[in-house]
């Protein structure tokens, strides 16, 4: 007894002389002014505001109540420092961020005291956070040495790809109360090993903890304006959050918090599309099977409901029990809540702290007396605490049984010490119940059954799962939510870090001479350049258009013709020449054949399905519907067999031609083999180029005829919703025109918001089979949908002139491009992996899962009305999701023929979706996409404006988003490049699809030495091209693509006129044909300033706008002279200079010396206001709509 009073005794004294320590250790940490640019302030306006302790209501100190001046004078600071913070190598950094977390370590007690002061949670726990919290900034200062890009392989030999990860900038920071150390150094910790800089507004009810941390980092020399923390109290938070995600120069916005106050968030940051990482509100589930050790589940539910007071975002919200073990469940369970202790922090013994205030108190007795009123039991607590003095806010801890779903305790976050328990039944039956919610951070079971763990936790639509365990966060591990839950993860292995870097893709020529410009050699090129060469392949059959036109290219591209420097290698070339004439006539000759049994294989089918329809229609009595379908498809077949037979007789006057030239052409190479004359030599390459152009035009005369019958087998009039050829719930349409001339080409139906509706419900439906079926069997049915594309691709191109305008040329390169991505994807699903990881303890292994998002809703523009909706739906469709898709109003049939196509290759019906609408309905249809709860991931392509208005209509349910916004990409010429080379890749980069693009060169730097002779030899180019009708033979340029494009060139070039500029070339419309098309002419204009609107503005047509400029400082500072940052190009021979650019260029995409970047192997997205995500690329684009989840595994 005695013994047992001593315990006692020095148990008391020794709680008292800690409580003593503590109190009076803290004080050295405690600062009351803010801490900007390493210094300490107070507000602008003078004022302050108090700061209490929880536990008895008594002040601790008072800081700066700081505002909207204060908040951008940070910023401010912010973004000097980061030039020098990000100009550290990442050991640097690395060597700062882990003297900052020895020296958290060292003043553990001190913080721990503090956090607890102003806090409330027990001085254990406290401990533990601060801990906690150092373990992120130790993890991230080494995450940040092991950043790394890719090299891959470009697209064609010649072309290398390399990508490099890039800080983003000054990062605004708003974190909550409930972890006041660990939010900050999770976030913090992150961006500054990124590179990044901080602007952090901590809690007003626990600034001194952020405070303490920005002490402690200035001893630990990090420079001034890399950390700042800006405090106000809550009335004046609103304002400070508002600057934090509207400045423009804050590039990327953290937060975490309630989801109500993430969704202003996300609306606000929409304004200048910025990076976002969002941890929301849970209400995680907890789920204990009859299989379970209920005494384990019992301490895990103890130790994650429990910790911190309840106030934690991944506690245990809804508990629920196989009816089986609930008694012995609950019995346990009140056994130990009976024994826990409700106190102050710095009590000894305490395991329950204090609520936050009077607002937590007041929700816990709301969200009980709903309980009872519901029926629910109260088993345990249910009552406040008076502790001391009674100014503290304690609640017992509480748990109640009995609920149903219609209970607020089920709906509602509770964020207190109340269990609020559930029964059920069967497996199938709690996991509907634990995904009835609309958040998804964390999720907890307990289960003895192996098969029950890996479904269940497949199953649970969170980003957390905790598999007989209860501690789900670690440095370790992804830390993110789904759905309302937030977006982004934080922490984890390469996860955390990369919320803070921007990703920038480099294409660039493997074979650049950077010693000397290299000399263009005489030779026969394996590159496919179809425009440049001008050949239609009319009567080609579509799956043989490709080797064909690839065979004609290596024959006949004039652009590679030039001086010869090697008589001997020009002999070689002209024997291989010879040989491969020989070769390209074997091809003719073979694809003929092809196409002759292609029309005999068509005939008999047509004959066999007459046979079948008189069959069925005697045996089976076939209605008068389906007799009239079976007869147009008889006609199609008949059509479809005279075509077969018209191609291969005109196949055949073509081989015929072909077998002359070739013979000619041997002739004069076996002439020339044994002759030196370098004269002649010369003569022979311009009569190649004159032979060239013999071809092209009878040839194209036959592609123009075949292209305009051929597409109407795939012209589709009506919206394709859940594998059904359906009209709007309205019954209304809109007129598709074609742009070259006005003519109308059909009416397609003019859907609204109930259409669109309808279209998420089905896809909705459709998700859970298309998620269900392997990533294989996915691929498979996507490579069959690409093969069916490929096959179609005259047609696919033909329907794309008629409605967009582009030379068919280009919608032939556009379909094969667009097909590449399909199978892209189709074949990233397949590789897509998680983690497996060493948990913090011997006993825990964590993995991650990539699980597919659901419904996606696409917005696609009408500029690439194939590749871009092949691009978004073959990545969701490769991940397991279901898409809407509303095209653009101006070209709706490509994507209804691509639908067609899909239908073909048998993707099951909701997979994929096209509602299409006109213009006046966009705005309605659109609304819908992005704010549909069903709606898990938008992706939209088109302009800043519009995009800044879907992010924000967005917000409302915390949707992923995937941007590609408008561009303003600089075309840099440096006076050691090679100057024909510079001037060929702007012709293919600029006047591509008209200069309409979002990638096309916008600002043209000329360096002061070379800018007369290039532009020079660019208006001898420009003088060159043909505009016309994208079906004529020859276009270059076809229609822009409504009036208001021209209007707004007229405008640029007025607007470039006015100040000073000289127009080059060109500079009017142009009339073709009946003049109801919208041409003009490829235009160059000088002698421009950065005032011009042709500098601030996105062209998206044929003008060339130059600027001159003298250094590479200067050119540098121009060109990052925007807010949005797509794409970037340069030419130089000088390799430092050629990194040096590549890196400090603001964009997404680098172009060195190469005009073309875009490729289904490089990531393609932009930064700042050009956009937010990536698309393509390896292990990018289909990662954009996969959830991840962390699962953390208990083996004891």
């Amino acid at each position: 007894m005695h013994l047992l009073l001593s315990s006692q005794i020095a148990r008391t004294l020794l709680s008292l002389s800690s409580r003593a320590m503590s109190l009076s250790s803290y004080k050295s940490l405690l600062r009351e002014k803010a801490f900007v640019n390493g210094q300490w302030v107070n507000a602008a306006n003078g004022e302050s505001f108090p700061v209490y302790n929880p536990a008895n209501g008594e002040l601790v100190c008072k800081v700066p109540d700081m505002g909207a001046a204060d908040a951008t004078a940070a910023i401010a600071h912010a973004q000097v420092a980061f030039e020098a913070w990000r100009g550290k190598t990442p050991s640097q950094r690395a060597a700062l961020l882990h003297s900052w977390e020895r020296l958290i370590q060292d003043r553990c007690e001190d913080l721990a005291a503090l956090m607890t002061l102003e806090n409330g949670k027990p001085l254990a726990e406290s401990r533990g956070e601060v801990a906690y919290g150092a373990s992120f900034i130790r993890w991230f200062a080494e995450e940040g040495i092991r950043v790394t890009g890719q090299t891959l392989q470009g697209p064609t030999p010649d072309k290398r790809i390399f990508t490099l990860k890039q800080p983003q900038g000054v990062c605004g920071m708003i974190t909550p109360w409930n972890f006041p150390a660990a939010m900050i150094t999770r976030k913090a910790g992150a961006a500054l090993a990124a590179g990044c800089t901080v602007v952090i507004k901590p809690a007003e009810d626990t600034p001194l903890t952020a405070l303490a941390l920005c002490q402690l980092a200035a001893d630990a020399l990090l420079p001034p304006g890399a950390l700042n923390v800006v405090t106000c109290s809550r009335s004046r938070a609103a304002e400070v959050g508002r600057v934090l995600t509207t400045d423009p120069a804050v590039k990327h916005v953290s937060f975490t918090g309630s989801t109500d106050t993430g969704k202003l968030l996300l609306a606000q940051a929409s304004s200048t599309v910025k990076r976002v990482t969002m941890e929301l509100g849970g209400n995680a589930p907890f789920i204990v099977f009859d299989s379970a050790d209920v005494d384990k589940a019992v301490a895990g539910l103890i130790q994650a409901k429990f910790r911190n007071t309840g106030q934690t975002c991944v506690c245990p919200n809804r508990i629920f029990l196989q009816r089986r073990v609930s008694q012995k469940f609950l019995a346990k369970l009140c056994e130990r809540v009976a024994e826990m202790k409700v106190g102050d922090g710095f009590e000894a013994g305490t395991q329950l702290g204090p609520l936050i205030n009077a607002a937590a108190e007041s929700k816990l007795e709301r969200l009980l007396a709903d309980a009872k009123q519901r029926g629910g039991r109260v088993l345990a607590g249910g009552q406040s605490v008076k502790v001391g003095s009674g100014a503290g806010h304690f609640f017992q801890p509480t748990v109640v049984s009995g609920l149903g779903r219609d209970s607020a305790c089920f709906r509602e976050e509770i964020f207190g010490p109340l269990v609020a328990a559930f029964e059920f039944d069967s497996e199938a039956d709690v996991v509907e119940l634990a995904n009835d919610c609309r958040v998804g951070l964390a999720g907890y079971f307990y289960s003895a059954d192996v098969g029950q763990c890996w479904r269940v936790a497949e199953q649970l639509n969170v980003g957390m799962v905790g598999v007989n365990e209860s501690m789900v966060s670690s440095c370790i591990a992804p830390f993110g939510g789904w759905n309302e839950s937030g977006l982004g993860s934080e922490s984890g292995v390469g996860y955390g870090i990369e919320e803070y870097l921007n990703l920038k893709t480099v294409l660039t020529l493997k074979t650049v001479n950077c010693t000397s410009r290299a000399k263009p050699r005489f030779q026969f090129s394996p590159k496919i350049n179809v425009t440049a060469l001008g050949i239609e392949p009319g009567p080609l059959a579509p799956r043989w258009t490709i080797p064909m036109v690839s065979a004609m290219a290596a024959m006949f591209e004039p652009d590679y013709c030039g001086p010869v420097d090697d008589l001997q290698e020009h002999r070689q070339q002209l024997q291989s020449d010879s040989v491969n004439w020989k070769d390209c006539i074997h091809r003719w000759k073979r694809s003929r054949e092809k196409w002759r049994r292609e029309a005999l294989s068509l005939q008999q089918q047509t004959f066999e399905a007459a046979r079948s329809a008189s069959h069925w229609r005697e045996r089976s009595g076939l209605t008068q519907a389906e007799l009239r379908k079976a007869r147009e498809q008889l006609t199609d077949w008949h059509r479809e067999t005279q075509r077969c037979r018209e191609a291969a007789r005109q196949w055949k006057c073509e081989a015929v031609r072909w077998r002359e030239m070739a013979r000619a052409w041997k002739r004069q190479c076996c002439d020339l083999l044994e002759q030196k004359d370098d004269q002649q030599i010369a003569q022979l390459s311009q009569a190649r180029q004159r032979h060239c152009a013999e071809l092209r035009q009878p040839y194209a005369s036959t592609c123009r005829a075949m292209s305009l019958s051929s597409y109407k087998s795939l012209l589709r009039e009506k919206a394709f919703v859940n594998g059904q050829w359906v009209n709007a719930a309205n019954g209304e349409s809109f007129p598709v025109y074609n742009p070259a001339n006005g003519e109308l080409v059909c009416k397609v139906p003019d859907m609204g918001a109930a259409d669109a509706t309808a279209a998420i419900a089905h896809a909705q439906v459709a998700f859970e089979a298309w998620r269900g079926k392997t990533p294989s069997q996915r691929a498979a049915l996507l490579h069959s949908w690409e093969r069916l594309i490929q096959d179609r691709c005259e047609d696919l191109a033909a329907l794309m002139t008629l409605e967009n305008g582009k030379p068919l040329a280009e919608s032939r390169g556009e379909v094969a491009y667009g097909a590449s991505f399909i199978r892209w994807f189709a074949e990233e699903g397949i590789r897509v992996t998680g983690q497996t990881l060493q948990g913090p303890t011997p006993d825990k292994r964590i993995f991650t899962l990539k699980q597919p998002q659901g419904v996606c809703g696409m917005i696609t523009p009408w500029n690439f009305p194939a590749a871009m909706i092949t691009r978004k739906a073959g990545a969701a469709l490769a991940a397991g999701c279901t898409v809407v898709i509303k095209p653009a109003e101006d070209t709706p049939l490509t994507a209804l023929a691509l639908c067609q196509l899909a239908a073909d290759a048998l993707l099951p019906p909701g997979a994929l979706n096209v509602v299409t609408c006109s213009r006046s309905r966009a705005a309605e249809v659109g609304r819908v996409l992005t704010t549909d709860p069903a709606v898990k991931h938008v992706s939209f392509t088109g302009s800043t404006d519009t995009g800044k208005l879907l992010l924000a209509q967005a917000s409302s349910t915390v949707k992923r988003v995937t941007m590609e916004l408008g561009g303003n990409a600089p075309f840099i010429v440096f006076d050691s490049a090679d100057v024909d080379k510079a001037v060929a890749g702007l012709i293919q980069a600029k006047f591509r699809n008209t200069g309409q693009t979002c990638v096309c060169p916008n600002r043209i730097f000329l360096q002061r030495r070379v800018s007369q002779k290039f532009l020079a030899k660019l208006c001898e180019r420009v003088a060159e091209m043909k505009v016309g009708d994208g079906f004529e033979a020859g276009t270059q340029l076809g229609p822009l693509i409504n009036a208001a494009a021209e209007s707004k060139l007229e405008r640029l070039l007025a607007d470039a006129k006015q100040r000073g500029g000289r127009v080059l070339a060109g500079g009017q419309s142009v009339k073709v044909g009946s003049g109801a098309g919208h041409f003009f002419q490829p235009t160059v204009v000088s002698g421009l300033g950065r005032d011009s609107a042709c500098f601030r503005e996105e062209i998206f047509g044929p003008l060339v706008a130059a600027f001159e400029f003298d250094s590479e400082a200067d050119v540098v500072e121009l060109a990052n002279d925007c807010r949005v940052g797509l794409a970037g190009y340069f030419y130089s021979a000088d390799v430092g200079q050629c990194w040096r650019v590549a890196e400090q260029l603001n964009v997404g995409m680098v172009g060195v010396n190469e005009s073309m970047v875009s490729s289904c192997i490089a990531p393609f997205g932009g930064w700042n206001e050009s956009g937010l995500g990536s698309e393509s690329g390896v292990g990018y684009g289909i990662e954009e709509y996969l959830n991840l989840k962390t699962v953390v595994l208990n083996l004891a």
